[in-house]
Parts: C-alpha cells; structure tokens; sequence
C-alpha cells in the first residue's frame, strides 16, 4: 500500500514539475518575443 502510493506521488510529482517547467519556458519565450 505504502509501495504504490509512493509511486503514484512520485508521477504525480514528475507530471507537475514538467508542467510547472514547460510553464516558465512558455512565459520566458513570451517575454522575449514581447
């Protein structure tokens, strides 16, 4: 039970560092073109 809620925390943690990454990228790029 503790196995699997650790790795289901750590997708979730990968997923919303990836978002969170893609995010700031997108908001750079944005600013430089501005």
């Amino acid at each position: 039970m503790k196995l699997g809620f650790a790795i289901l925390a750590g997708i979730t943690l990968t997923i919303a560092t990836q978002h969170t990454w893609r995010r700031t990228a997108i908001y750079w790029l944005s600013r430089g073109d501005g």
